[in-house]
């Protein structure tokens, strides 16, 4: 995509969609209705911003076009009558700081109060309720707060895109027949919650760190609202070990966001400057890491084991063994193909490539994932095996959809072409 508009809107689409959707979710109590406005105000923008060009407040004229969207569809519904006045009514009425204005919107200015935090974090606990399919919850949240396709779903669940959507399809009717309330639920029901709000915030994380598909490696405001939901719940949970867990690895993964790319270059954790990296950050995960070990005693979950390992691979000369002691923890907690692949990667850093790739036997890369073809290309190659190595990254490069991603292992490649 090349054209300026085009890419104005892809990148207000990007980055205003999980705003947008929890937003008109609130104000409407329908999440189909909210994600049709939602895509509704996105077509618009495609079609009228070439023509008037790109407005001051991209993401705050996709909302007022997406509440006038709700209206015009109440308007042709006689049975809502009731709805469309109330809606209405907030529409023009809603408090707030700023106003925007829209000339196809019949209330003239319309202004917001500052929810969207908690907008967002309602969004999850409804994607996250006991009643859906716990299969169904991650998609259906990865859909609502970030826009993603069901193919993008797919690779980034390392699944089919049919069983996606369906797993869609399903949670969507359940929330509807349920009449499942878009809310946050009572303090006592957190807990049975708190597993699937984690996973989601950190599967938001993990697309805006390193996007499914596209020409960029970073989708910075996936990876802000991710900080800003954890942020958000640890207030609500100041003291739950795997909260503060979370926040940590967030903060200290984000920590590094500018140091890894030099130009359209992918530039590894061990050769980034370390001088583009953000240390406040890095120093409130170090703290918030401290303190979610401490209080999960000896019997630390997920999220603070990964926030332990992140904390020691920030270090100058991290202790390779002790990452590797770590990660066998995590893998009897989660055993997954990624969990077993970095823990593979980090034997061979302690250990060499041939530990590293004796910790993979028996580990099965999921239908779409590319990064256990990575890490065996690399770990042949550091034996010296480079034709095996070279036919690996070649089948890789293929699997790949991140154009910046697929330029480096394409660099990967040559680095290794006559050995």
């Amino acid at each position: 995509m090349s054209d300026p508009v085009e890419v104005a809107v892809e990148q207000a689409y990007r980055a205003e969609w999980p705003t947008l959707v929890a937003g008109l979710a609130r104000w409407t109590g329908d999440l189909d209705r909210a994600e049709d406005a939602a895509a509704e105000a996105v077509a618009k923008a495609f079609e009228t911003w070439p023509r008037d060009g790109v407005p001051a407040r991209p993401g705050a004229w996709l909302q007022t076009t997406a509440r006038r969207k709700v209206l015009d569809r109440l308007r042709r519904d006689r049975v809502a009558v009731d709805k469309l006045a109330t809606l209405a009514h907030e529409l023009r009425d809603e408090p707030g700081a700023d106003s925007v204005s829209d000339p196809d919107d019949p209330f003239g200015a319309v202004c917001w109060s500052d929810t969207a935090a908690e907008d967002l974090l309602r969004l999850v606990f409804t994607c996250c309720h006991p009643a859906l399919a716990a299969s169904a919850q991650v998609p259906l949240a990865l859909r609502l707060l970030c826009g993603l396709t069901a193919a993008e779903t797919a690779r980034l669940l390392l699944t089919t895109e049919p069983t996606v959507a369906q797993r869609l399809v399903r949670a969507k009717r359940k929330i509807r027949d349920a009449g499942i309330a878009l809310d946050i639920p009572p303090r006592a029901a957190w807990p049975d919650r708190l597993d699937a709000v984690l996973t989601v915030i950190g599967l938001v994380f993990t697309e805006g760190h390193t996007a499914a598909e596209g020409p960029a490696l970073v989708r910075p405001g996936l990876c802000d609202e991710a900080l800003r939901l954890a942020a958000l719940l640890r207030r609500l949970l100041p003291d739950e070990p795997e909260v503060l867990g979370l926040s940590a690895l967030l903060l200290l993964t984000d920590a590094r966001r500018d140091a890894r790319t030099d130009g359209d270059a992918l530039v590894p954790l061990a050769d980034q400057d370390r001088g583009r990296w953000r240390w406040d950050d890095i120093g409130h995960g170090l703290h918030l890491a401290t303190r979610a070990l401490r209080r999960s005693g000896d019997r630390p979950g997920r999220w603070v084991l990964e926030a332990a390992i992140a904390a020691l691979q920030v270090q100058p000369d991290p202790d390779r063994e002790a990452i590797v002691a770590l990660y066998d923890r995590l893998a009897e907690q989660t055993p997954s193909s990624a969990v077993l692949a970095n823990r593979a990667a980090a034997i061979a850093l302690a250990r060499g490539p041939a530990a590293g790739i004796a910790a993979l036997d028996g580990v099965r890369a999921a239908p779409g994932d590319h990064r256990l073809l990575v890490l065996r290309a690399e770990l042949t190659a550091g034996l010296g095996h480079h034709p095996e190595a070279r036919q690996l990254m070649r089948h890789a490069i293929q699997a790949a959809r991140n154009d910046i991603e697929r330029n480096h292992l394409r660099r990967r490649l040559d680095a290794w072409t006559g050995d």
